[in-house]
């Protein structure tokens, strides 16, 4: 999912996405060039307009899409370093190396802060897809980066399916019918892809004592891997769950 303020060039783009229960995990990861300021918005399409949305502090593990191929899929391992509104202004946290805000509603985007600029033909576009979802909005600086993982949960509207944000405004004005992919997906508990399970030896700790994943990545379950590369439809990405 590539959603910006402004003009970006994007690449290396990973999604990890898991359910436990009604609550999704959403991780993502990508390599990002913007000349200014720049923020990034994510959909999140929340059960209720009531349902909380969760920011993850994922600085402790910048690594963690490395780590997914490595423990999981070995032979990829040469790809590792690749990724009714309220009132008042809504609050900028810090999560990790960002400043983030938690958007409950499409009416509470004109709460957001002065800093983030939102297009009308961006807006527009909100409206016709995501009128009742939620938003998460993450500022990164100027510059020729790659993003360290960034994470949320949330109670989900879908059942039975992962969401994977993945419609691309790159110039935070149009939205193009067909866009330039450059995605691997992973999930936990999904019927996408090909499967695989962590190596019997590996440790949940690196030689240095870290841990590898968060909590809500379990290395005693098989992980899903597929892609997404080249030119595609430009359009959000649902996986069905196993069983």
């Amino acid at each position: 999912m590539c959603m910006f303020v402004g003009q970006a060039k994007v690449g290396g783009t990973k999604i990890f996405a898991k359910k436990e229960g009604r609550k999704q995990f959403l991780v993502y990861e990508a390599r990002v060039e913007s000349r200014t300021p720049n923020a990034m918005i994510l959909p999140v399409p929340v059960a209720s307009q009531s349902s909380s949305v969760e920011l993850i502090d994922l600085s402790a593990f910048e690594n963690l899409f490395e780590e997914l191929f490595f423990v999981y899929i070995p032979s990829l391992a040469p790809m590792r370093g690749f990724g009714g509104p309220g009132v008042g202004t809504l609050e900028i946290v810090t999560v990790g190396s960002y400043e983030a805000s938690i958007v409950p509603s499409l009416a509470d985007m004109e709460r957001l802060d002065a800093r983030f600029q939102i297009s009308p033909s961006m807006m527009r576009a909100f409206a016709s897809r995501y009128a009742d979802h939620a938003f998460v909005v993450y500022q990164f600086a100027p510059g020729k980066q790659k993003l360290h993982p960034f994470g949320f949960s949330f109670e989900s509207r879908y059942d039975g399916n992962l969401f994977f944000p993945t419609l691309h405004v790159h110039d935070g004005r149009s939205v193009p019918d067909v866009a330039w992919f450059d995605h691997h997906f992973f999930a936990q508990g999904s019927r996408f892809g090909e499967r695989y399970t962590a190596h019997p030896t590996t440790s949940h700790a690196t030689w240095d004592g870290r841990l590898r994943f968060p909590p809500f990545i379990d290395m005693m379950t098989p992980l899903e891997h597929d892609s997404r590369l080249g030119r595609h439809p430009n359009e959000d990405l649902f996986v069905a769950l196993d069983g």
